[in-house]
This record gives structure tokens, C-alpha cells and sequence, in this order.
């Protein structure tokens, strides 16, 4: 607990002492696993609020659920596509995942 306070305390000091709202990174997580509605540790406005302050968690969502949809439908001939976008978004992680590094 203590860190976590010390983590607020840090966050309203950078932003000036407005209210700063802490959302734990096991939440955005099992947004990789779960729909936001099944979640009660975040809201859809939180994760909109995140979205619009960092787009990177919203294109990461989006190729995972991407994935997870071609999986669960088993469309593989849609697999190449979805590759080349993940590779167009550049991130150094899902490139490597996409290439089985």
C-alpha cells in the first residue's frame, strides 16, 4: 500500500496536484483475456481515458483481440493480413511474435 500511495503522491506532484486517478496494470492485463465488462477493476470510461492519453494500449488491444477473433473463428486465411498490420504498427514485442522469435 504504502507504494501505491507513494506512486499517487508522485503523480498529482507531476501533474500539478489535480486529482489523479491510479488504475492497477493487472486490470489493463486481463483486458487481454476478458471484455471490459467482465472486469470490475476498470470501467469503459477509465479505459477510454487511457486510450485517448496513450493510442498505443488501444492498436496493442486491438491486434490481440484481432488475434484471439481469427483464432476463435479459425480463419487462417486471414492470418497474413493480420501479420503485415501488426508488423505496420512497429512494435519491437509483436513483431517478434508474429515471427516466432
Amino acid at each position: 500500500m504504502s507504494k501505491e500511495r507513494r506512486i499517487r503522491r508522485d503523480l498529482q506532484a507531476a501533474i500539478g496536484g489535480e486529482a489523479a486517478e491510479f488504475i492497477d496494470k493487472k486490470w489493463l492485463i486481463r483486458l487481454l483475456y476478458k471484455p471490459i465488462e467482465k472486469i470490475k477493476g476498470i470501467s469503459a470510461e477509465q479505459l477510454a481515458s487511457i486510450y485517448s492519453s496513450y493510442p498505443a494500449v488501444e492498436v496493442i488491444f486491438n491486434i490481440v483481440n484481432e488475434f484471439k477473433t481469427l483464432v476463435k473463428n479459425k480463419k487462417p486465411e486471414a492470418l497474413f493480413s493480420w501479420m503485415e498490420k501488426v508488423y505496420q504498427q512497429g512494435f519491437p514485442e509483436l513483431n517478434a511474435f508474429v515471427g516466432g522469435c
